[in-house]
């Protein structure tokens, strides 16, 4: 698959290398895009790539070209491609528009911000960023490209917009993803999505109704929440699960427990448990030191313990509702709790706070 991809990227380059920048300044070069917009863009002497931005660049929303200002409107394809020695860029608000391949491969990039006026990132446009950790993308981006963090695998926290639908093939292969929120406006997952991550649990939203070839595979699953009562309601492609652990959890609605056990795919998991949406589904998840707390039928499952740890649950008024002994990996508690209640878990030295 890699080898495919690069010799796109390799095919892409050639072409663009036809076509020369319009003006340069500040260090920065520019391709005029209609009456008073620019795209940033890379040096081109017509027979190659000089990949000449390095270290921390700074974009500006207006340049002076022949005596006449021009708004920075986007970053153009492959603008920073193959950057090697970059290291930070400053997108300015007035950017609509990442390009595909806009960052590829930019081995050296830490930081880059995604600012409030983008609504679409590019084909691959941060591929093989492998110094990125970070990602912040606002609500105001609507698409984001097949590919557009592919093994960026130093990048371990992402935040998605809401509003978003598709999340689409590849977007995050192989990156070190342990936790991530789902939008509820997504309603497609593409093949690899998350493959080869760090995912400790998924919440799966009502909206999504298909999931492709291998989305899931070799995370280190312990549970997996689905809020279809029915199976047949997502589309899902072959493997999306393989390679996670046996031990990994299902939730899924309840009454629904039956169908999920006689389907292909889902009734692989070692276990399946029904939660009751009436009851503890509405958990503020919070995390302290990799614990989370989430509902788990008319229970609670906390995630990130360590087999042996003290766990007790308070009240606001600092009463005691409930201990005992942790499990490995995930624990599973019932505590009598009321709703619309504010509560605190404690697990050894680390405490999280949750509202029903």
């Amino acid at each position: 698959m890699r080898r495919i991809l690069a010799a796109a990227f390799l095919a892409s380059a050639a072409a663009l290398c036809t076509y020369a920048h319009d003006f340069e300044a500040g260090g920065i070069y520019y391709n005029i895009t209609g009456d008073s917009e620019v795209a940033v863009t890379f040096y081109d002497d017509g027979t190659s790539i000089p990949h000449r931005y390095s270290g921390d660049v700074v974009i500006p929303s207006v340049v002076t070209y022949g005596g006449k200002r021009y708004t920075v409107a986007s970053i153009g394809d492959q603008a920073f491609y193959q950057c090697t020695e970059l290291e930070s860029v400053l997108i300015p608000n007035t950017v609509t528009s990442i390009g595909f391949g806009a960052f590829n491969y930019c081995e050296m990039l830490e930081t880059v911000n995604i600012p409030e006026s983008v609504e679409a990132i590019g084909y691959e446009a941060f591929r093989e960023c492998q110094s990125l950790i970070q990602i912040d993308i606002p609500d105001s981006v609507i698409t984001i490209g097949e590919g557009a963090f592919y093994y960026c695998s130093k990048l371990a926290s992402v935040t998605l917009p809401d509003g978003i639908t598709s999340i689409e093939a590849l977007t995050f292969y192989d990156c070190n993803i342990a936790e991530i929120t789902i939008p509820e406006s997504v309603t497609y997952i593409g093949s690899r999505a998350f493959e080869e991550n760090r995912l400790l649990s998924i919440d799966i939203p009502a909206a999504v109704n298909f999931i492709g070839y291998m989305a899931f595979r070799y995370n280190p699953l312990q549970s997996v929440k689905v809020h279809n009562a029915t199976p047949g309601d997502i589309t899902i492609e072959d493997f999306v699960f393989y390679g996670i652990p046996a031990t990994a959890i299902l939730y899924v609605p309840k009454g629904s427990k039956a169908l999920y056990a006689a389907a292909d795919q889902w009734k692989d998991f070692g276990e399946i448990v029904e939660y009751d949406d009436s009851a503890i589904d509405d958990i503020t998840m919070t995390a302290d030191g990799g614990l989370t707390v989430r509902a788990a039928g008319d229970g609670i499952e906390i995630s990130g313990t360590a087999g042996g740890e003290a766990i007790a649950v308070y009240g606001i008024d600092g009463a005691m509702l409930y201990s005992g002994t942790a499990s490995e990996g995930v624990t599973l508690i019932s505590p009598a709790l009321s709703d619309n209640g504010l509560y605190m878990v404690k697990v050894g030295s680390r405490s999280v706070k949750f509202k029903l």
